[in-house]
Order: C-alpha cells, then structure tokens, then sequence
C-alpha cells in the first residue's frame, strides 16, 4: 500500500473525472447509501435498519479467458483507489494476488455475509457490519474454475484507513433533575466515516472488470458519508420513559482532614453524574474521574504508609469512599467486573469483602472497572454532599437477578492496641492516632443470571486484610516526641501497601 502523489499519465484524467464523481455522490448521496457501518441492535429488541447500501444488481463483466489467466490480469498492476478528498492510495500486485484464489462453481467458497465483519473495530465508525451483497457472480457451467475475491481481506486493507475520514459524532445524552426524574433529551451528532462495505465494492468491481479484459476504468473508490452514532436522538427519546432504576449503593462517611474535608470525595462523585455507558463499553474510574489537581480543589487526604494510617498522606486520599460505591452499584447491577482489589486494611464502612481501592503513583495506578455486558445504555446518577456519597444506575429493565454468599472469614490475626507518649501534647491529653483493625482473609461469591436462569457471572471475590494496631498518644513531658513516617511523593488516592482511606 503506498500513498499516491502523482498518478500516471495514462490515468491522469481518470482520476479527475472519478474524484470529482466521488465527492459529489459523497456529498449528495441519500443516508443510507452513505452511513459507513451498520450499528450495533437495538437495545429495545427492534430490528436495527441496515445502513450499509444495497448495490444495484448489474451483470457483472464476462471474464475472458482460464481462470489462471484472469488471475494474472487481476494482479498484473497496482489497483489505484481514490478518495473524495482527491487522496489515492494503491493496492500492489502481490497484496491482490493475496486477496484472489481459483475454486470450482460447484463447491462456492464460505459466504462472509454469514457472519458479523470479523475485522470491525471497536471504534464508534467502525462498528460491526455485515459485508454488503457483491456485484451478481456470472452464471458458468457446474465444475469450471472460477476466480474468487476474498472480500474481507479486502475490508481489513480498507480498515487501516479509518483514521483518515473518522470524523466522531456525539451520542445523546440525558438528563435528569434533583428528584431523579428524566426531563429531557440531549440531541445526538452524526459524525462522518470511511464506509467499508461500500467501498470493498468498488474494488471488487475494478478486479472483475481486469478479468474481463476491460481496463476503462481501473479504479477503486474510498466511499465516504455520515455515521449514526450508537443512542441517535430518536433511541434516546423512544428509550426515555422506560429507563428503571436497576440498582444503588450508598457510603456514609464523616468529614475530616482524611478526606479533604468532604472535597476528595464529593468532586469525583460529581464528576461521575450523568455519565452513560453505552452496551460493551467499559467503565473506567480514573478515565472519567481524570486526574486530581489541586486547581479542581482537591486536598491532601488519608493514606496508609508503612502500615499505618497518616491523616494527609496522600493528595486526594480519601477517593476510594467514591471508588467502592460505584463498584458496589455496578456488582449489584450484575454488570461484568473487569479491576477491582481490596484495601490494605478493612474499613467497617464498607462491606466487607467488597470494598475497593483506587490509587496513582507516578505512572502506576489502580482503577476499577466494569464492562456495560448488557444490550442497553446505563446511565449513572450520583448523589454526594457531607457524609454521604450515592450511586443509582439506571437502564432499560434488565430482568437479571444478583445473589451473594455470606462472606467467608478465615485466618484472623488479632489487632493490638497500643499507647504512646509524647511531649507534643499536654500532659494527660490523648489523641487517637489509630483504630485497632484485624487481620482476615475474606471470600464472598456474586452469582448472576439472567430472566430465563441462565448464570451470566459467578465469580469469588478475594481480599485479604492486613493487621493494623491501634494507636493512642499520651501527653508526658518526659517522653521524647514519636517521630511519624513522612508521606510518599507523588501518591494520589488509595492504599495498595501506601494508601488512602
């Protein structure tokens, strides 16, 4: 494949007259000869509309000659293909003998039609798309050899192309008001794409016009138009009022310097409302959450260095209340788990066996993850103010059914309590420094099924815990002051040996 500058003579005029051609039909086409890929089904059980176009059933050129001769001419020279951007890109003899092989008419080679584009890409202009019905084949007797065009190598050579016409679009979106009620619709934007489908057509069409010994127009043709994005505004509109509430999950806490004063807990939640996940999309915290800044009034908060709890050992400590809660809305929802690891300690707060930590250490990070494994958006509604963070997902009814065993509890170490005397505070005067938290190894299994019964996750969720003593200092003039482990550099978030509480 090599990008093509300067076209030879003989095609010069070719090339001109089939460029401004393109870009008039790119322009003018009806939608559904130019959305590029045919979208994924539509949630609400209705058949989606096929996108991709239909060609018109024209009898395609006779082949003139063996099927070895036909070959040899279809690979003879490099096959130009132009684009409506005036960029031509051409396919070299050895890529198209690649893609042509010779086969008897009675035993017709496996139609990729049968199945979903095995080469889609996850990318939103690039979704699954069926392979659209070829030129019609002409009729030959039973048992002659004939020429076949391998049509999804072809769509994997377009594939790397993409990028060049992928012009993104917008979803819609929406949105809800303080009482958790849907009150309108954020329109949706066509974005605009390379239609694969199509334009493997038009190669096809050119390699059998080689072995007709027609060489008028031997050209190929990038086929480019708008591209529907996966929640148009009509889906979003019709799928409105049928949105449920599917689960949610609440985190009480106290405000304290632990936290950021509330800060690191409330603006990541924040953050996360009215964030939608479209059906297989995975939910990534630190994606959506992106990175804490001190400008977004993050403060320093409470991490886990060296085994014990520090109040403001972490910048943004205390994120992990926001982490667990939607962790715990996504587990409920039955929703696949893709990152999730427990505390270094347990915190009560939580249920246990089910917490889970986020952290960032220079160019380490913790996130938890969850896949949207269902055929239906889920939008996330979060609730956060001073002592309390909440997450409700909301989606289509998805009829699944989530259980949990009793955790199991094995292995514990009994935590100490301990005292210790400084002569930076008072005489007499106590300070809790530390809660005393057991060791444990906990086991708790999620099984999930669907409407019919069928288990879609069964999984056994690990932790184990780590023994924390617990610390008191005294007042006592006498005693010199406990020197305290200084923070590490650059932690943001949670505990994974250092971490947030």
């Amino acid at each position: 494949m090599t990008p093509i500058t300067r076209p030879t003579a003989r095609r010069s005029a070719l090339l001109g007259a089939l460029a401004t051609i393109v870009l008039v039909v790119g322009l003018l086409a009806a939608a559904p000869v130019a959305v590029a890929e045919e979208p994924p089904p539509d949630p609400q059980g209705t058949p989606a509309p096929t996108l991709a176009p239909t060609p018109t059933a024209t009898p395609a050129p006779v082949p003139v000659g063996s099927a070895e001769e036909q070959v040899a001419r279809m690979a003879s020279a490099p096959l130009t293909v132009l684009g409506p951007d005036g960029f031509a890109a051409e396919v070299d003899p050895d890529t198209l003998a690649s893609w042509l092989s010779i086969a008897s008419s009675t035993t017709p080679p496996p139609d990729p039609l049968a199945s979903p584009d095995p080469l889609a890409s996850p990318d939103p202009l690039a979704t699954t798309d069926p392979l659209a019905e070829p030129t019609p084949e002409p009729t030959v007797d039973p048992g002659t050899a004939i020429v076949v065009i391998d049509r999804t190598s072809i769509v994997g050579w377009l594939t790397d192309h993409l990028s060049r016409y992928a012009v993104l679009g917008r979803n819609a979106a929406w949105r809800m008001d303080s009482k958790g009620k849907f009150t309108k619709v954020v329109p949706s934007k066509d974005g605009r794409g390379l239609n694969r489908s199509a334009s493997a057509l038009t190669i096809m069409d050119a390699l059998r016009r080689r072995a007709a010994a027609d060489w008028t127009n031997d050209l190929g043709s990038f086929v480019v138009g708008p591209v529907s994005p996966a929640l148009t505004t009509e889906k979003a509109t019709e799928m409105m009022p049928k949105l449920r509430r599917i689960s949610a999950w609440t985190t009480y806490w106290q405000v304290g310097e632990n936290n950021g004063f509330g800060a690191n807990i409330i603006i990541p939640a924040r953050k996360m409302n009215a964030t939608i996940v479209m059906p297989g999309e995975v939910f990534d915290f630190w994606k959506i959450v992106g990175t804490p800044t001190a400008a977004q009034g993050y403060r320093a908060g409470g991490a886990i260095i060296n085994g014990k709890s520090e109040p403001t050992g972490a910048f943004a400590g205390g994120i992990c209340s926001t982490s667990t809660t939607i962790f715990n809305a996504a587990l409920r929802a039955g929703f696949e788990i893709l990152s999730r690891v427990p505390h270094y300690y347990y915190i009560d707060r939580y249920p246990l066996g089910l917490d889970a930590t986020v952290w960032m250490d220079g160019g380490s990070k913790q996130s938890v993850k969850w896949r949207n494994d269902s055929p239906a958006p889920v939008y996330i509604r979060s609730i956060a103010k001073p002592g309390i963070v909440t997450f409700e997902l909301y989606s289509l009814p998805l009829g699944r059914k989530v259980t949990f065993s009793k955790p199991k509890v094995s292995g514990r170490v009994a935590a100490g309590d301990y005292t210790e005397y400084t002569s930076s505070l008072p005489p007499g005067a106590a300070q809790r420094l530390e809660f005393p938290h057991p060791g444990m190894y906990v086991e708790v299994t999620r099984t999930v099924v669907d409407k019919a019964g069928a288990v879609l996750h069964r999984e056994t969720w690990k932790s184990r815990y780590n023994k924390v003593d617990g610390r008191v200092l005294v007042g006592k003039p006498s005693a010199p002051p406990t020197v305290l482990p200084s923070p590490t550099p650059g932690t943001i978030g949670g505990s994974w040996g250092p971490g947030a509480r």
